[in-house]
């Protein structure tokens, strides 16, 4: 099962909890940038269980792969090639099932729904490719996006913002700071494990040396493609920029930030920053500043009511286990990535900033184009070589003028003749296949 995002800058990631791997896939990353292995590996880091006694007690490496081919190397360093793409693996070791075996639906997670929708199909162990597990994966795309941006003079950084009722002190919009949690957090956490419980939290993460002028207007704004992203992250229930929801208790004089001047560079510089960093949709230059909120980990320890899924009677349920009281500071790092990803997308996408190409960047995107058209192409041959097993086992003739008639009103004319050449090497692969079947009695055939 894959989970998907992205425009320009495009991340694919799958696998499961309790899965042997998990795989990140990116697409569109600039050829010839060196990715530094050992940054992202220290990012993963932060994202791990510490020795806190609020943390699940499963243990993972975490070190990230790449694959090339049928190989998988444990690298220091990465030059992306021409066709802009990395792929890596992550091993799930600590993955035994026995707790998860004849489990109910636990409230608060997705095992219900999931059970339902995909009549067992999925791996739900552990909350199979909905769980926490998964960050993993967008932590490493988050780390390469953070190079990425760091060479352009972009920088990020998070705290949070608050543990249950427990908050730090107030965020500085214009100069925001990561500032540590404070005792009163820690004793919130603390008290909700004693507990056998969880508590929420809100991460707030903050970019500045951002460009003016980055997203659009509506489905293209800074917000509309930030938030997607954030919102994949399990557990998240809230995002908000600037001010936030707390605008809406303000009059537009007391919400209004005041332009104070225009940098060389084109910045604005605002009194205030109750925008985020974000107007109608564009950045300003001020510092973007976006928070996340999060549920309290769905898993505890205390007798809850559910449901049988079979025979639909009410149960009891008391969760055994590994589980987090409080993965709020955990998911920090998490939510850097999900503003880094998003950012170095709009970077990447936003034609402005890239008026002035030469022709070697825009043979780079030539080179990229073709390696996703020969990966197409490849899929759809191996495509026609199934279909032409099933047209053999079926007694189905090779040539259907109506599905090329079809797929030919589809393309525009310039496009035509090459999709003819294309279908004419599905043809002959297909006779091909068949003819191999007739040379060995109809085997194939009839083995089916």
């Amino acid at each position: 099962m894959k989970s998907e995002f992205g425009r320009t800058f495009k991340v694919s990631i799958s696998g499961g909890s309790h899965e042997p791997e998990m795989t990140v896939e990116m697409t569109g990353l600039p050829v010839g940038f060196t990715v530094d292995m050992k940054k992202v590996c220290d990012f993963l880091k932060r994202r791990s269980p510490g020795e806190e006694n609020y943390t699940t007690a499963r243990q993972e490496k975490d070190i990230p792969l790449l694959k090339n081919g049928t190989e998988e190397l444990e690298v220091d360093e990465v030059i992306v090639p021409a066709d802009g793409k990395l792929c890596f693996v992550v091993k799930n070791s600590n993955t035994d099932k026995t707790a998860y075996k004849n489990m109910l639906p636990r409230p608060g997670h997705a095992d219900l729904p999931a059970y339902l929708k995909y009549k067992g199909k999925v791996d739900m162990s552990g909350g199979g490719p909905f769980s926490g597990r998964m960050t993993v994966m967008l932590c490493i795309a988050g780390a390469i996006a953070l190079q990425y941006l760091q060479q352009h003079n972009i920088r990020i950084a998070s705290r949070v913002l608050s543990i249950g009722q427990a908050s730090g002190p107030q965020t500085d919009l214009v100069e925001p700071k990561a500032i540590p949690m404070t005792d009163y957090m820690l004793e919130e956490m603390e008290f909700a494990k004693n507990d056998n419980n969880s508590v929420g939290g809100v991460v707030e993460a903050f970019a500045t040396g951002l460009p003016l002028g980055l997203g659009g207007p509506m489905y293209d704004s800074m917000e509309s493609i930030l938030s997607p992203i954030a919102f994949g992250i399990p557990a998240v229930k809230g995002v908000e920029f600037g001010n936030g929801f707390a605008a809406s208790y303000l009059l537009g004089s007391e919400n209004n930030d005041d332009f104070l001047a225009i940098t060389k560079d084109e910045r604005i510089i605002t009194a205030t920053n109750n925008h985020g960093g974000i107007l109608g949709g564009l950045t300003t230059g001020m510092p973007l500043v976006m928070r996340v909120a999060f549920k309290p980990a769905p898993s505890i320890g205390k007798k809850q009511s559910t449901v049988d899924p079979v025979t639909g009677k009410p149960e009891d349920i008391q969760i055994q286990g590994r589980h987090d009281a409080c993965f709020v500071p955990r998911a920090a790092a998490v939510v850097e990535a999900a503003l880094a990803v998003g950012l170095m997308d709009a970077i990447l996408s936003d034609k402005t900033l890239h008026k002035d190409r030469d022709i070697s960047d825009m043979r780079d995107d030539i080179d990229r184009i073709d390696a996703e058209i020969a990966s197409l192409l490849n899929k759809r041959m191996e495509l026609s070589g199934e279909i032409a097993k099933y047209k053999m086992n079926h007694d189905i003739p090779v040539l259907d003028t109506g599905r090329e008639a079809q797929v030919l009103s589809k393309v525009g004319p310039d496009l035509k003749d090459i999709y003819i050449k294309i279908m004419e090497k599905s043809k002959e692969k297909q006779k091909m296949i068949l003819e191999e079947n007739m040379l060995n009695g109809g085997k194939e055939a009839e083995g089916k």
